[in-house]
């Protein structure tokens, strides 16, 4: 499981923590510096920030129809529309306006991505399961908290 809580300050402050099996960690971004912490040692460094999305960030930013080639969308059902790319294919619920599933079958691998979505339409969890070899792996990702709000004092971004 991947547990990730950040908060965004306009574009030039975030606070992130990322919990995973491997990895235990905080980022916190101001302007044109980075502060990186292991949560399990305490041990930190204060690095230059170039802008790049950080590895957090790029779930919530997540969008496939960035990448490659894709065919004109193929409606499945009232709302729901199949769009086939070079990579695999899409659905997308045009009424709520999100992407419902992807899928990706090759000769070697089959990789199936679902995303469940709370009452707002915010991402909550994604279940990517992989197939190789007739072994299923399944790996559940959940957004706990997503937020962006100038609310939050500036305290929590300072290092």
């Amino acid at each position: 499981m991947v547990s990730i809580y950040m908060v965004q300050k306009g574009r030039s402050k975030t606070y992130t923590e990322m919990k995973t099996s491997f990895m235990n960690q905080r980022s916190i971004v101001n302007g044109s510096r980075m502060k990186v912490i292991d949560l399990n040692t305490n041990k930190f460094q204060i690095l230059p920030y170039n802008g790049e999305a950080l590895e957090a960030q790029k779930y919530t930013n997540f969008n496939p129809l960035d990448a490659g080639e894709w065919k004109s969308p193929v409606r499945v059902s009232e709302n729901l529309y199949k769009i086939e790319g070079a990579e695999g294919a899409l659905y997308y619920n045009s009424q709520k306006k999100r992407i419902e599933k992807l899928e990706n079958d090759d000769a070697e691998k089959s990789v199936h991505t679902t995303f469940a979505y709370d009452s707002e339409n915010n991402l909550k969890s994604m279940v990517v399961s992989v197939m190789v070899s007739g072994i299923e792996t399944k790996v559940v990702t959940k957004i706990l908290a997503l937020r962006s709000s100038a609310k939050f004092p500036d305290k929590l971004f300072e290092f």
